[in-house]
């Protein structure tokens, strides 16, 4: 998860480009769930294409000029139905990929962000339709023929090894997922005797990455 520091000087850096990208998505109040699953499978597609780690979706900040003009969309508060967006959109993403939801306040205005892990060993679906922006466009990826053949190009060519198979986990959760006591008889060395330590093995060895 990102500190308040980071995210405001993350707003502070995507502010600054002349224009909105593939990746990037600025809006103010504008509030609909299923829209807002179809960009996370958009724009996680979009980072990939673009070989960029997150793509972004940022409320509260003006289309045209960049300026923070607030919003008042808190997004741990929404809900589609009964049920929490951030469950009711995972349920329905295919892979589950990273995202985050994040509510700030920025020189005393709110500013909501939807951090998006990039594609990574498949394309991103809602709904089990994938979709992508390029532009100001946001379709179906079978729109794009061309950039959906450069999408897998670009997804097959990232080793299955380096992609994140499973992510928003606590260190005591990755290790609950893991057969760690076998890893280290196999290799015939002594089990760590806390938490920390045993992370930081596997962090060593490329098993672990925190974000």
């Amino acid at each position: 998860m990102r500190d308040e520091k980071y995210l405001k000087e993350l707003v502070e850096y995507l502010r600054k480009f002349p224009k909105e990208t593939d990746w990037l998505e600025f809006k103010t109040n504008y509030y609909e769930p299923q829209i807002i699953g179809e960009y996370i499978s958009a724009l996680s597609n979009a980072a990939a294409l673009n070989n960029v780690q997150y793509g972004y979706l940022i409320f509260g900040i003006d289309d045209d000029s960049h300026e923070i003009v607030g919003t008042n969309i808190v997004l741990k508060n929404k809900k589609k139905g009964n049920e929490e967006l951030e469950s009711w959109i995972t349920r329905l993403l295919n892979p589950k990929i990273n995202f985050n939801f994040y509510d700030i306040e920025i020189n005393g205005k709110k500013v909501a962000i939807i951090e998006i892990k990039r594609a990574e060993y498949t394309i991103t679906k809602f709904e089990s339709t994938a979709y992508m922006r390029i532009g100001t466009n946001k379709k179906p990826l079978s729109a794009f023929v061309g950039k959906e053949k450069e999408l897998w190009r670009v997804i097959n060519s990232m080793p299955f090894e380096m992609c994140i198979s499973i992510g928003n986990l606590t260190s005591t959760e990755v290790l609950q997922k893991l057969e760690y006591s076998s890893y280290f008889e196999l290799l015939g060395i002594p089990l760590p005797d806390n938490v920390t330590r045993n992370i930081k093995l596997f962090t060593g060895r490329g098993i672990y990455k925190k974000e």
